[in-house]
């Protein structure tokens, strides 16, 4: 909204507002006019009614009694023309109603009043007590009778009972007998002396007058609402000429200063008044103050321009270098704000976490992501979490040995180290390196269990060498009185098992020795297809008998590898004697699913040659729990018996002496598969 308007409309309601406070205190000011003259005269009324009052009981009264008893009249008969003042009240109102003032009302009000029409109403009653205990003068209001206001005026009456008014108002039978005769005996007796005799009640009628005001008002408002109207004209008048015109034409000014197209100063004429003048010529000087200071700061911007473009293409390199740098580390890494919601995150991060991209990460907490939950299964709360120690206690933390929960719901194991951000010396997040560290914990138990065999390796040799000669004896010993045994004796078939027994214990003893020292001196060149053509040679025929299809997949191309021919053979008719087993376990006799699959290839370990000898079977699989055993001696899962549970346990410490590996993958219910890998044989 432009000035002028703002102008013409904020003078506009004060005119507006102005006219009406104008009527309201006029309005109030007559009534108030109206209502102190009809008080007025209201008192001067009283006034004269108390004065003829008091004449007519101070003179006229006394002096007509005297007379007549001076006549010789003691007793005169009671007559209310000059014996009664309220009889002459009454009378001196009638005759003034009827000289035009009907609406006026008078009367000498009392309670218990000899003539009814003088009875107090309630609010004169409740004077006359007020004025009997309070004695309250007088007292003016304004009431509502019948819809008509009138101003009220009560006034104590000044005469009081005396010994002089018993002769009529102290019993009935002291009163004259006409008296009795016109009023009766029951009112206005037993008044006590001194005692108030009555009030004096005027009602003045107050609608003529404030008719008479608002007659009044009306003229006097519009001659203000005139008065006003052109008060307003002069007034817009000489605003509009002199403010609103060349505040018009400052603005224009302005405006065109503002646009880009000003290059040079701009020009007001000064106007007439003083402050219209100063304020034009301070305009002039800021025109030309502003066009120089707009020319040069659009030259510093330009110039701040082109800094802040190689500014930030130098930090977006360097913030490029920064990411490729880190994105570039091998080991995960992720950063943290105060509320445990991640910052940033590594490409390492994301890929050993299984998410795709950052924005699955960037923003959310990272402890309800990836460590809410141990090894076990069993929740962490945020409140305990490790990395936020690190923000909570300004320390680095590590731990070896942890697990991070990836976006397909399954964990790794790693090992993270945690450090806070400190800026300006508050913390202000965290940062978090970690590594799988699944496969290096993987190769930590394979050598703590290949030192565990190899303990148990020297422990055997130890028991064997003791055992050895000891079952020696006992063997002779059994064969001798076997010998000397009846044939079909009972002790001879006891014998018979004693001697066999000690054959199996004396086997077992063999073998634990041959397990206990591997000759290196023994290894030659070795041909894997040939170990495995020869160990089938002899016991093929048995397979096919037990209904065990045979799949061969074994290149006779592979190259040579440095071992002991006669030891790797014995690892592979282990291994298929388990497979045999496992498979006629499962099936009792053929079956197309009784497959027994032997395979060799050639694979690079480790950036070194190896020939692989795979053996599958469909024989039912190992047990969870059991596969990390199988290869403990003396440990197995056939019947008691069957086996020894040292087949495995040889084959590994062979396999290991051959500077190979030996695995096992199972799928209980389903299938085995063993692999045997075996380093080539390097030419010099």
């Amino acid at each position: 909204m432009k000035l002028g308007t703002k102008l013409a409309l904020t003078s506009l309601f004060s005119s507006i507002i102005s006219i009406a406070v104008i009527l309201i205190v006029v309005n109030l000011y007559l009534r108030e006019h109206a209502l102190m003259m009809a008080e007025r005269e209201a008192k001067l009324i009283i006034a004269e009614k108390q004065a003829l009052i008091k004449y007519f009981a101070n003179d006229l009264r006394p002096k007509v009694l005297e007379t007549l008893k001076e006549a010789g009249v003691d007793n005169p008969q009671f007559e209310p023309v000059w014996m009664s003042a309220f009889y002459v009240n009454k009378k001196t109102t009638e005759y003034f109603r009827a000289l035009g003032f009907k609406d006026y009302y008078y009367k000498n009000a009392a309670i218990n009043a000899r003539n009814p029409d003088n009875e107090a109403v309630q609010y004169e009653r409740e004077y006359l007590e007020q004025a009997e205990k309070n004695h309250v003068a007088e007292k003016v209001a304004i009431v509502d009778i019948e819809g008509k206001s009138y101003l009220t005026y009560l006034k104590s009456n000044t005469s009081r009972f005396t010994e002089k008014c018993n002769l009529c108002h102290s019993t009935p039978d002291k009163a004259p007998s006409n008296l009795l005769a016109i009023y009766g005996s029951e009112r206005a007796f037993n008044k006590k002396e001194g005692s108030l005799a009555s009030v004096l009640s005027l009602r003045i009628p107050l609608d003529a007058a404030y008719l008479q005001i608002n007659d009044l008002a009306i003229p006097v408002s519009i001659l203000c609402i005139i008065s006003l109207a052109l008060s307003y004209l002069l007034q817009w008048h000489i605003s509009k000429k002199q403010f609103v015109l060349p505040l018009e034409r400052l603005t224009k000014k302005a405006l065109a200063i503002s646009s880009n197209n000003a290059q040079h100063e701009v020009v007001v004429e000064v106007g007439k008044t003083e402050e219209i003048a100063d304020l034009s010529k301070a305009f002039n000087l800021m025109s030309t103050s502003l066009i120089k200071d707009k020319l040069q700061l659009e030259a510093c911007v330009q110039e701040r321009t082109a800094e802040l473009a190689e500014a930030t293409l130098s930090f977006q390199a360097s913030e490029e270098k920064l990411r490729l740098l880190i994105n570039s580390k091998a080991e995960a890494i992720y950063g943290v704000d105060m509320e445990g919601k991640c910052i940033y995150c590594n490409v390492s991060c994301l890929s050993l976490l299984g998410y795709e991209h950052e924005d699955e990460l960037l923003g959310y907490n990272i402890h309800t992501l990836i460590h809410h939950t141990d090894i076990h299964g069993k929740r962490k709360p945020q409140v305990d979490c490790e990395v936020l120690k690190t923000i909570a206690e300004n320390e680095k933390i590590h731990k070896e040995d942890d697990v991070f929960w990836c976006a397909d719901g399954e964990w790794i194991q790693v090992e993270w180290w945690a450090s806070p951000i400190i800026q300006d010396n508050n913390v202000i997040g965290a940062v978090v390196t970690f590594v799988n560290v699944a496969e290096q914990r993987k190769h930590q138990l394979k050598q703590v269990h290949a030192n565990k065999l190899a303990s148990l390796g020297e422990m055997a040799a130890g028991v064997a060498h003791e055992i050895n000669n000891p079952i020696n004896g006992i063997v002779n010993y059994a064969q001798l009185l076997l010998n000397r045994a009846e044939k079909d004796s009972y002790e001879k078939k006891v014998l018979e098992g004693l001697f066999k027994e000690s054959l199996r214990i004396e086997k077992i003893v063999k073998t634990l020795l041959t397990h206990s020292y591997r000759d290196a001196e023994d290894f030659a060149t070795v041909d894997l297809h040939s170990v495995v053509t020869d160990s089938l040679g002899l016991i093929g025929k048995q397979m096919e008998k037990e209904g065990i299809y045979l799949d061969c997949e074994t290149p006779d191309n592979l190259p040579l590898v440095h071992g002991n021919k006669q030891q790797l053979e014995q690892v592979f008719i282990n291994l298929v004697s388990n497979s045999r087993h496992a498979l006629n376990e499962r099936y009792s006799g053929a079956d197309l699913d009784k497959i027994l699959r032997i395979s060799l290839a050639e694979e690079s370990i480790d950036n070194r040659r190896h020939v692989i000898l795979n053996v599958w079977d469909q024989g039912g699989g190992i047990s969870d729990g059991v596969v990390d055993k199988v290869m403990n001696p003396f440990y197995t899962t056939k019947p008691a018996g069957v086996g020894t549970g040292l087949g495995l346990s040889i084959s590994y410490d062979i396999v290991k002496n051959h500077g190979g590996q030996i695995t096992i993958e199972s799928e209980p219910g389903m299938s085995t598969l063993v692999s045997v890998s075996i380093p080539v044989e390097e030419k010099c």
